[in-house]
């Protein structure tokens, strides 16, 4: 299986990732999404070679998942924790609020578990050296609404 992350995609990448519109294309990769804010301008400073707006990039990815077979839509949304900065419990509900559109693109009536083939992948920040510059995350209010949920 291949796995394609991408931080700072647009918004019809999500599709020609996919292999939407290929006749006979391969299975799709496995898709990643380095979010890391629901919030437009917290994710504008979190990542600043984002070109669209992430409401831009869901409703795009929405559309590219909605043309997969409904085994095939899954997804990994990836989220950096910064102490203080996207780890609180507003920002865990924004992000919940933000990827139900996502989570009912990706919903398979037929898939076992039940789940919604969505995925958070919560990752705490590490700044390597733990200087001054170094922040504290992981266990902000974003670990602790996902530990709650079986989202």
């Amino acid at each position: 299986a291949v796995t394609v992350s991408t931080v700072a995609p647009t918004a019809a990448a999500f599709g020609a990732l996919l292999g939407i519109g290929e006749e006979e294309a391969p299975p799709p990769p496995a898709l990643a999404w380095s979010l890391h804010a629901a919030d437009a301008s917290l994710r504008r400073r979190l990542v600043p070679t984002a070109v669209d707006e992430p409401e831009a990039l869901r409703e795009g990815l929405c559309a590219a998942l909605a043309a997969l077979p409904p085994r095939r839509r899954r997804l990994v949304v990836e989220y950096v924790l910064l102490g203080g900065v996207n780890d609180g419990l507003a920002e865990a509900d924004e992000l919940a609020a933000f990827l139900r559109p996502v989570e009912a693109a990706c919903f398979d009536p037929g898939r076992a578990s039940r789940r919604t083939g969505v995925l958070v992948n919560l990752i705490p920040y590490n700044d390597g050296g733990g200087g001054a510059a170094a922040r504290k995350g992981g266990g902000g209010g974003v670990g602790r609404r996902a530990g709650g949920s079986r989202r």
